[in-house]
């Protein structure tokens, strides 16, 4: 999913794989890419559940965490 040849995938639904303090598979939308030091990473936008319903995250992930949906 990371882009290929400098090319972006902004807006482009995506599964999130178990991000900071919601453990699972989310669907989300990817945002933005940015490259790091230490790899590419993804702007992503998805909820999790919460007792008093859901909350919408905005993060930047590891490519790893993100799959093409």
């Amino acid at each position: 999913m990371v882009p290929a040849g400098g090319v972006a995938e902004e807006g482009r639904h995506c599964w999130v794989h178990d991000p900071p303090g919601a453990p699972g598979t989310w669907p989300g939308l990817l945002v933005e890419w940015r490259r790091r030091q230490d790899g590419w990473q993804g702007r992503v936008v998805y909820t999790v559940p919460r007792p008093h319903g859901p909350v919408l995250v905005e993060a930047w992930l590891p490519a790893a965490r993100l799959e093409p949906q």
